[in-house]
């Protein structure tokens, strides 16, 4: 223990004695003395930041996964697994900026109940093909790696955890994201309709859907589903418009360009 000593002298003047920041036992230096309280204060007043580190995890095997979008036509709709369903004409399949700017989205969630539970993961599917049907076993798969950050990993039980995921389509035509759920729990009518329960191997660092049987086929809400609209209306949309650039190369005071 440091002790300081200050001799005070009796001449019925004021006096002014400096006293340590801390009562802490440690031999820190004033600024030392400072960090360490301002640290601890932090950590008091806000949520530790977390360690992002992650950890790849592997498909286990070959699994074929159908999207169906949801068609309206002629008052009435249907779904169908091909891209001219969302709105794609065949010339902008594979050729439109629309088409390549388009993309799916895979959501892990530590439950299926929305009231309760936390993203542990987003991860997406940019390269499209000509048909929404995948087969996640290659590295052209963009869905065939998830990352899981060690927070979740750490809740480890006997090897296993269990995810939920969970699929969305932005469509950068419409500028809207359409909404997918297990077409193998159409009549279910809680929240587990809209996942895939899936099972990590912590061993292994590979991961599966741990439910139902192949092909996993997921459908998409109808667009005017309470849902869909309820994540379409938290992002604001824009016109993406080329910029138009004056004719003339000289400039006048006017504001105007001429050609000569």
């Amino acid at each position: 223990m440091s002790i300081i000593k200050t001799k005070v002298i009796n001449d019925s003047k004021d006096k002014f004695i400096k006293i340590r920041f801390s009562a802490n036992d440690d031999f820190y230096g004033y600024q030392q003395e400072i960090d360490n309280l301002t640290e601890i204060t932090s950590e008091d007043l806000i949520n530790p930041v977390e360690d992002g580190e992650m950890r790849r995890f592997k498909v286990e095997y070959n699994t074929q996964l159908n999207f169906f979008f949801y068609w309206r036509f002629f008052g009435s709709g249907s779904n169908s697994d091909n891209f001219i369903a969302a709105s794609f004409s065949p010339n902008e399949i594979n050729k439109s900026l629309n088409f390549f700017n388009s993309f799916f989205i895979l959501d892990v969630y530590d439950t299926f109940d929305p009231n309760i539970q936390t993203k542990i993961a987003t991860t997406y599917l940019t390269k499209l093909g000509t048909e929404p049907n995948y087969g996640i076993n290659s590295t052209d798969n963009q869905f065939q790696y998830i990352y899981i950050p060690e927070s979740f990993l750490n809740r480890e039980n006997d090897g296993f955890l269990t995810g939920y995921v969970k699929f969305s389509f932005y469509n950068a035509k419409t500028g809207k994201i359409g909404l997918f759920y297990d077409n193998a729990k159409t009549t279910d009518t809680t929240p587990n309709k809209d996942y895939l329960q899936i099972s990590l191997d912590l061993d292994n660092r590979t991961w599966k859907i741990s439910e139902g049987t192949q092909p996993y086929n997921v459908y998409e809400y109808p667009d005017d589903n309470a849902n869909t609209n309820k994540v379409n209306d938290t992002f604001d949309t824009f016109d993406n418009k080329k910029q138009t650039y004056p004719d003339g190369e000289t400039f006048i005071n006017d504001g105007t360009y001429s050609t000569w």
